[in-house]
């Protein structure tokens, strides 16, 4: 995947909201480093718009909200020595009360611009 990445494809104009605003699952594969004196592993990311629940082998190891902030998870000890699953579920759901949605009845078209899904970097 290349970052930044929007979870569907968007134009110039038409923006469909819609298209967009459910729960998104990324997956890859992560191996832990092979040098020694086993350094931390610490994965960063500058913005998951709008929350981010993160799972390693099927694991949940915390979650984050607000689509414009930029979050980190320790892996250290937990990548298998053969590699590791990690799957972000994104939320890109409007409505969820967490910066920069706004609160029901409010609607994605209610602003003057859009946020599409997706994972961010400054």
């Amino acid at each position: 995947m290349d970052l930044p990445h929007c979870v569907v494809p968007l134009s110039w104009w038409r923006w469909d909201p819609a298209s967009w605003g459910r729960r998104w699952v990324y997956r890859t594969r992560l191996e832990p480093s092979r040098q020694s004196g086993t350094p931390r592993s610490v994965l960063r990311f500058d913005g998951v718009l709008t929350g981010a629940t993160l799972f390693v082998d099927g694991r949940s190891i915390g979650g984050h909200v607000g689509g414009y902030l930029p979050f980190e998870f320790e892996l250290t000890g937990l990548l298998r020595p053969g590699g590791s699953v990690l799957a972000v579920v994104m939320d890109c759901r409007w409505g969820l009360d967490v910066p920069p949605c706004r609160p029901r009845p409010s609607r994605p078209e209610s602003i003057d611009f859009y946020q599409p899904g997706g994972i961010t970097v400054r």
